[in-house]
């Protein structure tokens, strides 16, 4: 796999970014023309509907510092044409104590998880085309701060005349985030230099608005029979990170 890139930035749901499935990351993420099992909603969806795919997955990750990913799909062929799946992508964590300044031993506990639910609806147009859409609801939660917006995925696959299969996928295509919530909420004085004036009047902190990690993937694979039972996947993938 080669990367080049020169884009920098920070992103919302950087969790969506997390590659899914054994399959798909052993290949380097070379993944979006290949698309042919339940991880299909993550890397294009149109791929379910291509290959009539009917499973159940489940993918689980230990991360660093005690994080866990996990990855749930599931998939219905609703007739020879089309395919309904849904998923569920979740970051969790234990809980960790909380810490002030000046007062680290508080007492207090706090949870942070991210979450993102799905469904998914691919369609064969064609014996070569398909289309494919994935929408999600996104959230993500640290103690009593929140942020959550609804976006989509959209792919197509393509097996053309010359024999190699060709698949394009956008990504996380949404509004941008920001973080809510009564941990943002504070007392505050208006104006020190005023007496007599309340001193706790109730403010809100304002936090920035962040893009979701918006990619577009474009595929190409092709299949070489070695033999009578070997067959040699090539895949190529372009990615385009927001």
């Amino acid at each position: 796999m080669v990367y080049g890139v020169n884009k920098t930035g920070t992103t919302a749901a950087k969790f969506l970014s997390i590659e899914v499935g054994s399959n798909a990351v052993g290949m380097g993420g070379a993944y979006t023309s290949i698309a042919n099992d339940a991880t299909a909603m993550y890397w294009n969806p149109a791929g379910l509907s291509f290959h009539d795919t009917k499973e159940v997955y489940f993918n689980h990750a230990n991360w660093i510092a005690d994080i866990s990913f996990d990855y749930f799909g599931i998939t219905f062929l609703m007739n020879n044409k089309s395919v309904l799946g849904f998923n569920l992508t979740s970051v969790t964590m234990d809980e960790m104590e909380v810490t002030r300044y000046g007062n680290e031993n508080t007492g207090e506990t706090f949870r942070a998880a991210d979450y993102a639910i799905g469904s998914t609806y691919a369609l064969n147009l064609t014996d070569r085309f398909s289309v494919g859409f994935n929408g999600k609801y996104i959230q993500q939660s640290i103690a009593n701060s929140h942020a959550k917006c609804f976006a989509v995925d959209f792919g197509t696959l393509f097996i053309t005349p010359f024999g190699f299969t060709l698949g394009t996928s956008i990504s996380n295509f949404g509004p941008k985030l920001r973080m809510t919530g009564d941990d943002l909420l504070i007392g505050a004085d208006v104006d020190e230099n005023i007496e007599g004036n309340n001193e706790s009047v109730t403010g809100v902190l304002s936090t920035d608005y962040f893009d979701l990690p918006l990619v577009l993937r474009i595929g190409i694979s092709d299949e070489v029979k070695l033999g009578l039972r070997n067959t040699l996947v090539l895949s190529l993938d372009a990615v385009s990170p927001n």
